[in-house]
């Protein structure tokens, strides 16, 4: 019996609850179907309503709608970082590239000045059947006990032991050993280089020999007379060539000026400057 009366007192709730809703949802659709033929009969009406309406909720929906645009402004934000940041690692990378042009065109532009500075070169006289080589000098091996140069041609290219080296200012040195794609010359200031020279002024020609000293001051020795070594301290600048002597060097080819030191020392400052040629002529 207990049973059948809480079954029946769930039953008489259950059908009050759903005759609740049954009439809120009589009295929201009765309201809104007033509201809407009101609104469609004189739209005016709920105008100001609307618009109070609106201004009471404009708060709320700013309040609402300021994260979402913190988050949204802040993910922009981000984006426009990331996109910043891959833009800049591009303009990097051709940054690079271009100096590397760059550097890569002011090498040619150095290799082409030499080598029309080579082509041109000056106050030479004709060397006869000698043929010649161009060649870039790879490695300059110089110390304080030797003065040498490594070209990039070797016996593969006629280069031979003995041949001469000039640039175009004039004699660089000559060649001491050959492989068959590289040479090393030793150069005019080296200590064991020796050179047969004439010492060219006023119509003398005044006969030397030129000694390396391993500095940029070969000295001269070995003049022809007493009297020539007396008049030649004010024979400073004179024009220094090869004289062909002992068939070492053609004769004719620049040298360097005579100079003096203050203890009378006679001594050679070479046309050659290291450092001024990327290529030198190789006389075979």
């Amino acid at each position: 019996m207990k049973k059948i009366r809480l079954s029946k007192k769930r039953l008489t709730v259950t059908a009050f609850l759903k005759a609740r809703y049954a009439v809120f949802y009589i009295f929201f659709i009765a309201a809104a179907a007033i509201i809407l033929a009101i609104s469609l009969s004189k739209p005016s009406a709920f105008e100001t309503l609307r618009a109070n309406a609106i201004d009471t909720a404009a708060p709320v929906i700013e309040a609402i709608n300021a994260p979402i645009n913190a988050v949204t402004n802040a993910v922009h934000d981000i984006t426009n970082v990331l996109k910043l940041r891959e833009t800049n690692e591009k303009l990097s990378a051709e940054n690079q590239k271009l100096m590397q042009w760059y550097l890569y065109a002011q090498t040619l532009e150095s290799e082409n000045s030499a080598l029309r500075d080579l082509v041109k070169i000056k106050n030479l006289p004709p060397l006869g059947e000698h043929e010649s080589i161009s060649a870039a000098i790879l490695n300059d091996t110089s110390n304080d006990f030797a003065k040498s140069i490594l070209i990039k041609a070797g016996a593969s290219d006629g280069v031979h032991k003995n041949a001469i080296a000039i640039s175009s200012r004039g004699l660089v040195g000559q060649v001491i050993e050959a492989a068959d794609n590289t040479a090393r010359i030793l150069l005019i200031t080296d200590i064991n280089a020796r050179v047969p020279v004439v010492i060219e002024h006023n119509g003398q020609m005044i006969h030397a020999m030129m000694s390396g000293q391993n500095d940029n001051a070969p000295i001269l020795s070995h003049v022809a007379s007493q009297m020539a070594q007396k008049t030649l301290r004010a024979m400073e600048g004179a024009h220094i060539i090869t004289s062909g002597a002992g068939d070492l060097f053609p004769y004719g080819l620049p040298v360097g000026t005579l100079k003096t030191t203050p203890k009378g020392t006679l001594f050679v400052e070479p046309y050659m400057k290291r450092g001024d040629f990327l290529f030198v002529h190789v006389l075979m």
